[in-house]
C-alpha cells in the first residue's frame, strides 16, 4: 500500500510540474523574473553584422516566424520583400491569437526604437521590449 501512495504522489508532482511548465512557457518555474534593461550598446562591426546575419537567417530562423510566407512555394519561404514585417500567426484558439511582431527597423511599426539591450533580452531571455514574457516559441 505505501508503494501505491508513493507512486500516486509522484504522478501528482509530475502532472503539477507539467502544467506549471505549460502555463509558464519555457521560463524557469518560480524563476527570478525579468531583469531590468540596461543602457548597454554593442559595437557595430563587419564581423558582428556577418554573425548576426548568420544567426538570424541560419540557426535562429528569425524570418520564418517574423515574416509573411509564400505558402504556394516549396517549403513556404518568407516573402523576401516583406522579411521581418511580422504577421505569421503562431497560435490561435477561441480566446488568444499570437502573431510574430514586426522586427524591421521601422520606427513607427517595427523595432526601430528598440535599444541594443531590448533586442538582446528578447532573444536571449524571452522578455519583450516592454517587459512582458514572450511566447515560449521565442528561442
Amino acid at each position: 500500500m505505501p508503494r501505491k501512495i508513493f507512486l500516486l504522489l509522484f504522478l501528482l508532482i509530475v502532472v503539477v510540474a507539467a502544467v506549471a511548465f505549460l502555463f509558464n512557457g519555457n521560463k524557469a518555474v518560480g524563476g527570478p523574473g525579468i531583469r531590468p534593461l540596461t543602457d548597454i550598446r554593442y559595437e557595430r562591426t563587419a564581423e558582428r553584422l556577418k554573425r548576426g546575419e548568420y544567426m538570424a537567417n541560419g540557426i535562429l530562423q528569425c524570418f520564418t516566424c517574423h515574416s509573411p510566407r509564400n505558402w504556394d512555394a516549396p517549403g513556404a519561404p518568407p516573402i523576401e520583400a516583406k522579411k521581418g514585417s511580422g504577421g505569421t500567426v503562431l497560435s490561435e484558439d477561441s480566446t488568444t491569437r499570437i502573431i510574430a511582431p514586426n522586427i524591421t527597423p521601422d520606427k513607427e511599426t517595427g523595432a526601430g526604437t528598440w535599444t541594443d539591450d531590448m533586442f538582446a533580452r528578447a532573444i536571449r531571455e524571452g522578455a519583450g521590449h516592454d517587459g512582458r514574457a514572450l511566447n515560449w516559441q521565442m528561442p
